[in-house]
Parts: structure tokens; sequence; C-alpha cells
């Protein structure tokens, strides 16, 4: 998501945008030097080893007014230290009249446990009402995050997450799998979509330097997309896929091969509902998605072949920020 959020951004024709300079966390030298010479002296990179060192982060924070964390929602220590960094900038009245943090933590936040916990597949929070979400949110203290789908323009990762990873367990079985009793609800929003709406934010936090209205913010910040229902593979994939069309009920255990190991986010992803009624980005920012049910099922055909290519390594682990071994 941030490579493509980085592209859009410099790509973007607002005016508003044109002379910002951006400072990116990347790991390792050789990636640094692939940004440098793709986008030019629009960015700075910035080297670091990883989401636990937080006192880089509350450093690196303090002297930035706006921080996008595009990366991984699933990790509360290094979103605590971005919060702590742009704390100081703002009592030091050194740059914006307010400072900013635009993060991805998706709508696993809202979802139900039915295995481990309640089930309410009926539920559909809206974001008009977002302290209501807030509270929700708060009382289940969960963080994980949501699922964007389709490849992107930007370097490195130009790929989803979740799609990849579904459609690689089926491929290596010869299988489908269930959690649960397959009610699950699925969010998604487009790459493309979910980048523009980005690009929106941090246009209007530029332009009236902080002091906006249009972005909800607090307990009320919450900005939900759309949502799926049940089945992931589309019924007319052929190429590479399995002779026999199976789908399996497996148990807690075997979903989580799909998510590092992780119980609670193989729960959350595949067992749990996460029905949204998303508005507030649309009344108040123009945000206007192009993409729905069409792209998202004609994605499964376009992501076959580099699936069976081998281009697509990317693993979870380091979306939810969990160490492997």
């Amino acid at each position: 998501m941030l490579v493509e959020l980085l592209h859009r951004l410099l790509a973007s024709e607002d005016p508003n945008l044109r002379d910002l300079v951006i400072a990116v966390l990347v790991r390792g030298r050789d990636r640094a030097e692939k940004v440098r010479k793709e986008y030019g002296n629009h960015i700075e990179c910035i080297d670091f080893k990883d989401f636990d060192d937080t006192a880089f982060l509350i450093n690196l924070a303090s002297q930035y007014d706006l921080v996008v964390n595009a990366g991984s929602g699933f990790h509360p220590p290094s979103a605590d230290a971005f919060v702590q960094g742009l704390s100081k900038r703002e009592l030091d009245k050194s740059g914006f009249q307010r400072t900013w943090m635009i993060y991805t933590g998706g709508c696993s936040n809202v979802s139900d446990r039915p295995l481990t916990g309640e089930a309410f597949p009926d539920r559909e929070p809206d974001d008009t009402y977002a302290e209501d979400v807030y509270k929700f949110e708060h009382a289940e203290n969960k963080k994980s995050g949501g699922m964007y789908f389709r490849n992107g323009d930007g370097l490195f990762n130009r790929a989803g997450l979740m799609v990849p990873i579904m459609m690689s367990y089926v491929l290596q079985k010869g299988y489908g799998f269930i959690l649960g009793d397959g009610s699950g609800v699925i969010d998604y929003v487009h790459i493309a979509d979910l980048a523009d709406l980005y690009v929106l934010c941090v246009a209007e936090v530029v332009v009236t330097k902080g002091a906006t209205q249009n972005i909800p913010c607090g307990k009320k910040g919450i900005c939900l997309d759309a949502a799926f229902a049940a089945s992931v593979l589309p019924k007319d994939l052929k190429e590479g896929s399995p002779t026999e069309k199976e789908i399996r009920t497996v148990d807690l255990t075997e979903a989580a091969t799909t998510t590092a190991g992780n119980l609670i986010v193989a729960e959350l992803g595949w067992a749990g509902h996460r029905k949204t009624k998303g508005t507030v980005a649309r009344a108040q920012l123009g945000w206007n998605p192009q993409n729905g049910e069409d792209a998202w099922i004609a994605g499964f055909a376009e992501e076959l072949p580099y699936l069976v290519n081998g281009q697509r390594g990317v693993t979870i682990d380091s979306c939810i920020a969990e160490k492997t071994t």
C-alpha cells in the first residue's frame, strides 16, 4: 500500500502537493537507491531497522507535521510512538497548527470473534456514528488490518496481500477452505481507490496547515469502506487452478498457517463478519472510488499468472509485524 500511495502522491496534479518533500522509511540501501532514482529530489529516504525501534520513531515523528502510516496496521507500539513524536512537534509550535497521523487500521478492528467469542453476523457499523465504532474498538482492544486488492503502480511490492495468500493456499493444497460456518464477510477496497483517499487527506492537511475540519479525527476519526460477502474464489478460474473444485472446513490452527501462525488474525480474517458502511470520506472529502465488485472478481484471474510464475513472494508476517523463525 505504501508504495502505491507514494506513487500517487508524486504523480498528483494537485498544485498543493508539487513542492512537498516526503521522507520515506526504507529498509536497505539498495531499496533507497531505487526510490531516489525513480522519484528524485522529492523523496528523502530514511533508513530504519524495524517498527520495534520506538525511540527512533518518536524522534523522527517530532520533526514532521504529518505522518502517514500505510505500512503495518498490526503494531500498536509504533503507532503510539508516531503519536508521541507528533505531540512533541505540536507542543513545540514549530510547524502546522495541528499535527496529523493518517493510519491504516482496517475493518478487522470491528470484526466479531465467531469462534472464540461472540458472533454478530448482522452488525454493520456506520462511520457516520464513529464514536460508537470507537467505543466498540476500545472495548475489544483489538489491533488489526483490512484488505486491499489488485496490482498497484509503485516500486517493490505492487500486489495486495490477502488475495495472493488465498489463492496460493488453493494452488498448494488443491482445495480452498472455510473457517467457521462459512458466513464470514470480507471487506475490500481497490488499492488505487484507497491511495486516492490518502492523497485527498494529505492535500487537505497541507492546504489548511493542519487546521482542517473536513477530516474526522480522534474518536471520530474512522472511515470505513465497502463490504463483500462470502465466497472469495470465482467459478471460472481455469489455468493453474486445481483439477477439481473443493472446499474443506478447517480448524483455526490450519487457517493460521496462512497468517504466520497468528490465531487472532486468522479468526478475524477468515471467519469474522465485517460488514461496514462508509459515508464520511465520500461526503466530506469527495472521495469517489471507481472499482467495485467487477474489479474485485477480475482481480483473481489477473493474479493467477503471477502466482503460477512465482512472482508473489510476499508473506503476511511483515504486514502484521509477526516475527517468524
